[in-house]
């Protein structure tokens, strides 16, 4: 495949083995970064209608790729695809907004309204952003995610193993999450915690949101009353 800043091409089948960097990473986010200037709309539809195989078979989008295995990307012709450039003041407005960098992670503090990546109507977010921001830097990859309308402390890997080790502190409870929230109407005054079975939807041309099911992950959110504010609280 040959990239270019405006474009991105693809004349024939490409069969290509998984490197030791890319173990463990899903194959929807390799695709992103492997066909620059591809919406990733197109990534979904590659991998939903099985243009994209891995080892001669179809793959969910979560599906996390193994040493050598193989992977099969069609032809794709996208010029009308650019790569997107974010404006300048929205570059320097995140830039403002480093928390912390060092060579391996950089924390970022992320505005309402923007989201964490690209997707279906939004050209550009955040990871797209600091790529542009630190393209020297050997991947930029999201730790985690943030809701596009909350703003907050947002995490980005600069390499693999950063990426991973954070995974590990997380999938081992080291590290919490704390939110502020107004929240419409007075708390009670006896809640403390939420508890409930959360599932994910990806509803056809929207966002994902949260679901309470008794097929979802069991979630519990420790609330602390903060003080009112008029017909709201703060928590």
């Amino acid at each position: 495949m040959k990239v270019r800043d405006t474009k991105v091409q693809m004349a024939k089948v490409q069969m290509e083995r998984v490197a030791r960097e890319h173990i463990g990473r899903r194959i929807d986010n390799y695709l992103a970064k492997r066909l620059k200037g591809t919406p990733k709309s197109l990534v979904y539809k590659l991998l939903r209608t099985g243009q994209v195989r891995v080892n001669g078979s179809r793959v969910k989008p979560h599906y996390r790729l193994s040493f050598d295995d193989e992977i099969r990307i069609p032809p794709i012709e996208a010029s009308s695809f650019g790569h997107v450039l974010a404006p300048r003041t929205r570059i320097a407005e995140i830039e403002r907004a480093v928390l912390f960098e060092d060579e391996h992670f950089l924390i970022v503090d992320k505005p309402a309204g923007l989201a964490c990546h690209a997707g279906t109507g939004l050209r550009y977010g955040l990871v797209e952003i600091v790529r542009q921001m630190r393209p020297n830097a050997p991947r930029i990859d999201l730790a985690h995610r943030i809701d596009r309308d909350t703003s907050g402390c947002l995490v980005l890997s600069k390499h693999l193993e950063a990426l991973r080790e954070f995974h590990d502190i997380i999938r081992g409870q080291g590290c919490a999450k704390r939110y502020q929230a107004l929240l419409q109407g007075r708390l009670p005054t006896d809640l403390s915690a939420i508890e409930a079975s959360l599932a994910t939807l990806r509803p056809g041309g929207g966002e994902r949101r949260a679901v309470v099911t008794t097929a979802g992950k069991k979630a519990r959110t420790i609330v602390e009353r903060r003080r009112p504010a008029g017909a709201h609280s703060l928590v």
